[in-house]
């Protein structure tokens, strides 16, 4: 688990470049209507590349964080 972890924080820096790149470059060419065309595109296919690369193990680990997140908050 700690390894999946890892890896999903080494490739930080790189969509974070990689995004600021292409943020540029739309900034440049001037075209909001692509833009957000991308980005909910982008909204859209995340989730379900995560739901087809997830091993069993990261389902698991997944959803006891978000269940214990539910349950941990103190009102």
């Amino acid at each position: 688990m700690r390894n999946f972890q890892q890896n999903a924080r080494s490739r930080r820096p790189f969509f974070a470049a990689l995004a600021t790149e292409l943020l540029l470059e739309v900034m440049r060419r001037a075209l909001p209507l692509l833009t957000m065309a991308g980005f909910s595109l982008g909204v859209a296919v995340m989730p379900g590349l995560k739901m087809l690369t997830e091993t069993p193990a990261q389902k698991a680990w997944s959803r006891r964080r978000h269940f214990s997140l539910a349950f941990s908050s103190r009102s």
